[in-house]
C-alpha cells in the first residue's frame, strides 16, 4: 500500500502569496509495480487548498495548489490531510498530515531560468569538473532575495555520491566516479531557497546523460576448442567458435577479429554480432608444420581503438 516517508509535513507560506502558487509535498512510495502503484492524490475539503499532480521521472509529484490568498489574522493555521490511493482492486491508501503555518512578509519566490535542465557528461571525467550552473532570480530585496541552492532530499542515494551542488554558485560538480557503464542517465531536483522568513522554495528537475567513452577493450571468449585437426581436412572444416564483447556502447562497443596472414585459418563471422567461426583456409602438411599457435586480434570501432589478444 501506499506510504508516505514521514507522516507530517509542514509549510510556512507567507500571506498574501497569491493564489495558483504550488507547493512541492513529499510522495507517497509503493513497492506494487504498474496499475498497482500509486495513481492519484485527494485532498480533504478544504477552502484554501487544491491537489495538483504532476509528472516527473516516470513518478507522480504531488502539489498543494493555493486557491486564495491567505490573511493570517483571519486564520494562521491549517490543517489538510493528503491521501493516496493506489490502482489496485481494492484500492490501499495512505494518508499525510499537513500543517500550514500563514506568516508574514517575503512574498516573492525564487524563480528558476529553466524548469528542467538536459545536460551531457562525458564518463571518466575528472572529480571538480563543472556539469553545469543553474540559475535563479528572486525579485525581492535584501535577505528575501538571497537565494540558495540544495538538491533534492530524496534521490537516489548514488546521486549524492558522485555529484556536489554549490549552494552559493550554483555549480553541479563531479565528486565521484562518472561510468556509463554503471549508470547511463541521473535525474536530479534541485531547490532554490531564498533567506527570507520563512525562506521560499521552488524546485526545478535535472538530467544528467552520461556520454560513453572507449574505456573498455574487447574480451575475447573462445569456446567448443578443438585442439587436433587431420592434415587432410578440407577448407572450411570448423575448429571452434569465438566470441567477443565489449561493455561499451555504439561504435566504442563493436568488434573486428583478426587471424596472422600467414596461417591456413580464417575466421568466418557468424549472423549474430561479433561472434565469429575459426575454420581451415587452405590445405594443412603436418609434414610441413605440425602445430600452430593462432593470435586472434579483437579491435574495437572507437576513437582511438582499444584492442585485445587471445592466443
Amino acid at each position: 500500500f501506499p506510504k508516505f516517508r514521514e507522516t507530517e509535513q509542514h509549510f510556512d507560506i507567507a500571506e498574501h502569496t497569491i493564489a495558483g502558487t504550488r507547493f512541492q509535498v513529499q510522495g507517497a512510495q509503493d513497492p506494487d509495480l504498474g496499475s498497482n502503484s500509486v495513481r492519484f492524490y485527494k485532498l480533504n475539503q478544504n477552502d484554501q487548498f487544491d491537489i495538483e499532480t504532476r509528472e516527473r521521472h516516470e513518478e507522480k509529484i504531488p502539489f498543494i495548489v493555493l486557491k486564495k490568498a491567505l490573511d493570517r489574522e483571519t486564520q494562521s493555521t491549517h490543517r489538510l490531510v493528503l491521501t493516496a490511493i493506489d490502482g489496485g482492486n481494492p484500492p490501499k491508501s495512505g494518508t499525510l498530515n499537513i500543517t500550514v503555518t500563514v506568516l508574514d512578509s517575503n512574498d516573492n519566490r525564487p524563480v528558476f531560468s529553466q524548469e528542467t535542465y538536459a545536460v551531457d557528461l562525458k564518463e571518466n571525467v575528472p572529480v571538480g569538473t563543472t556539469v553545469i550552473k543553474i540559475k535563479a532570480t528572486d525579485l525581492d530585496e535584501g535577505s528575501n532575495g538571497e537565494i540558495e541552492f540544495a538538491l533534492g532530499r530524496n534521490l537516489n542515494p548514488r546521486v549524492y555520491e558522485v555529484f556536489q551542488l554549490d549552494s552559493i554558485t550554483g555549480e553541479i560538480r563531479v565528486k565521484g566516479k562518472v561510468d556509463y557503464e554503471n549508470t547511463q542517465i541521473y535525474k536530479l531536483d534541485v531547490e532554490a531557497s531564498d533567506k527570507g522568513q520563512p525562506p521560499l522554495t521552488v524546485e526545478s528537475g535535472l538530467i544528467i546523460k552520461i556520454i560513453d567513452v572507449n574505456d573498455n577493450t574487447p574480451d575475447i571468449d573462445v569456446t567448443s576448442v578443438s585442439n587436433i585437426v587431420s592434415e587432410d581436412s578440407k577448407p572450411g572444416t570448423f575448429i571452434s567458435l569465438i566470441s567477443v564483447t565489449d561493455k561499451d556502447s555504439g561504435d566504442n562497443g563493436k568488434v573486428m577479429c583478426s587471424l596472422p596472414d600467414n596461417v591456413p585459418f580464417e575466421l568466418k563471422p557468424s549472423f549474430k554480432n561479433n561472434m565469429y567461426s575459426l575454420v581451415t583456409k587452405g590445405q594443412l602438411d603436418r609434414e610441413v608444420t605440425s602445430h600452430y599457435e593462432l593470435i586472434i586480434t579483437a579491435t574495437d570501432f572507437g576513437q582511438p581503438p582499444l584492442s585485445s589478444l587471445k592466443l
